[in-house]
């Protein structure tokens, strides 16, 4: 094997867990902003009551859906890369299953995958 498959190799086994880590860091994110929301509403606590914990949470989750796409576009990039450099048997992955964005650069479609469901149930 020669240096450049070894490279791609070992930036192709990060990749993948890579990707899983932003998603469930995504979901956990989602799972707190409900029990912030939730816990309020149970506690029936006014509706300043931990307000600035919301917003923050929603910030966090938005950063977090910013870093998803860029999470895809660099497997994009690794896969444009790998046919310029001449190493069509890396496997890189393909654009399958990568959701494709729309006008504003956001994903349209994807789900978490097996591995990420896992990890976080």
């Amino acid at each position: 094997m020669n240096i450049r498959q070894e490279a791609a190799r070992m930036v192709v086994s990060e990749l993948g867990p890579f990707e899983i880590s932003v998603d469930i860091a995504l979901a956990r994110g989602g799972r707190l902003l409900a029990a912030l929301a939730e816990g309020r509403l149970e506690a029936q606590l006014e509706p300043s009551a931990g307000h600035e914990a919301i917003m923050s949470t929603l910030d966090t989750v938005a950063a977090l859906g910013q870093a998803r796409a860029g999470v895809v576009q660099t497997r994009r990039e690794l896969v444009l890369t790998r046919t310029k450099i001449g190493l069509r048997e890396v496997a890189v992955g393909g654009l399958m299953g990568c959701p494709k964005e729309n006008d504003d650069g956001f994903s349209t479609s994807g789900s978490l995958s097996d591995a990420a469901v896992d990890a976080v149930s």
